[in-house]
């Protein structure tokens, strides 16, 4: 399986592949999203919101949680320009 991967990986380099996801690290909708790191929200996410790369932070964790006011989330945040709007998965899903 993993043999697979990287011989992908290196046809998708080879390719240039990436250039269609060229992009800068600030998000264009100045929009970050706490998600649940459920493998089934990889491509259903971006479907579900229409968004694609670049437009928004997706910041995601265990059960889509903040526990803690110093944690990773909370320092993903800081580095936002100004102007920025956290989304919870749960506000969008429920």
């Amino acid at each position: 399986m993993l043999e697979e991967i990287l011989a992908y990986n290196k046809q998708f380099v080879e390719n240039k592949g990436y250039e269609s996801y060229i992009t800068n690290k600030y998000p264009d909708k100045k929009i970050a999203i706490l998600s649940c790191m459920d493998t089934r929200l990889t491509a259903l996410l971006p479907a579900a919101l229409g968004i694609k790369n670049g437009d928004v932070k997706m910041i995601k964790n265990a059960g889509g949680v903040i526990s803690h006011p110093f944690g990773s989330y909370n320092r993903q945040i800081k580095k936002f320009p100004t102007e920025k709007q956290n989304v919870s998965l749960k506000h969008i899903l429920t």
